[in-house]
C-alpha cells in the first residue's frame, strides 16, 4: 500500500478511537517515556502539542520548571524551534496545531531529546507522518535522542519508506519501549 492510502486509512482509524481510550493509553505511554534515562537527563526537550487523536502530550507541562520545553512552529515551509515557559505561549497555528506565538528561537543542535509526531511508527523506527515533510527536514539537524510516541495498534512491523526518511531512535507504546540502536 502506498504512503498516501496508508496515511488516509490509519488517520481515519485514529480519529475513530474514543477519547477515553486515547487518554488512558496516553497515561501509560507518557509514564514509559518519562521513565527513560534519555528523558531524565535531557535538559532541552522538543515536543509537539498533540491533536485530539494523538498520544496526549500535555503531561509535559508537569516538567516546565525542570526542563526547557521547545515547540515547533511552521514558518516559511519549515519548522522553527521556540522555547516556551508555559502553555499560554501556544495558540492555533497554520495547520490548526497549537504553536508558540512568542518565546526564544533555538537551534536544532540545542535539543537533547525530540518527541516526534507520527500517524504510525514501525519496528525500525521509521514514521508515517502527515505528509508535509516538516520533520523530514528537521530530524537530520537534531543530534539528540529522537523518540516516537504511538499506541501499540499503530506500531507496525514495516512502513513504506523513502530515501529522505529519518528513523527515530526509540518508539514508546503502552506495551513498552523499543530501541532501534541505543
Amino acid at each position: 500500500m502506498d504512503k498516501k492510502t496508508l496515511r488516509k486509512n490509519l488517520l481515519r482509524d485514529k480519529k475513530s478511537l474514543p477519547q477515553e481510550i486515547i487518554l488512558k493509553t496516553s497515561q501509560i505511554i507518557n509514564h514509559n517515556l518519562t521513565s527513560l534515562e534519555a528523558f531524565f537527563s535531557a535538559k532541552t526537550i522538543l515536543i509537539y502539542a498533540s491533536l485530539p487523536w494523538e498520544v496526549d502530550t500535555s503531561f509535559i507541562w508537569d516538567y516546565a520548571l525542570q526542563k526547557q520545553l521547545v515547540f515547533p512552529k511552521v514558518e516559511k515551509g519549515e519548522l522553527s524551534l521556540i522555547r516556551v515557559k508555559n502553555k499560554e505561549s501556544l495558540k492555533k497555528g497554520t495547520l490548526g496545531i497549537n504553536e508558540p506565538f512568542f518565546g526564544d528561537y533555538i537551534l536544532p543542535s540545542e535539543i537533547d531529546l525530540a518527541v516526534v509526531p507520527g500517524i504510525a511508527f514501525d519496528k525500525e523506527g521509521y514514521r508515517l507522518g502527515y505528509g508535509g515533510g516538516y520533520y523530514d527536514k528537521l530530524l537530520p539537524k537534531i543530534e539528540g535522542v529522537k523518540i516516537g510516541l504511538v499506541m501499540e495498534r499503530f506500531f507496525l512491523p514495516k512502513l513504506p519508506k523513502e530515501e529522505h526518511d529519518i528513523p527515530v531512535d526509540i518508539v514508546v507504546t503502552e506495551l513498552g519501549i523499543f530501541r532501534r540502536f541505543i
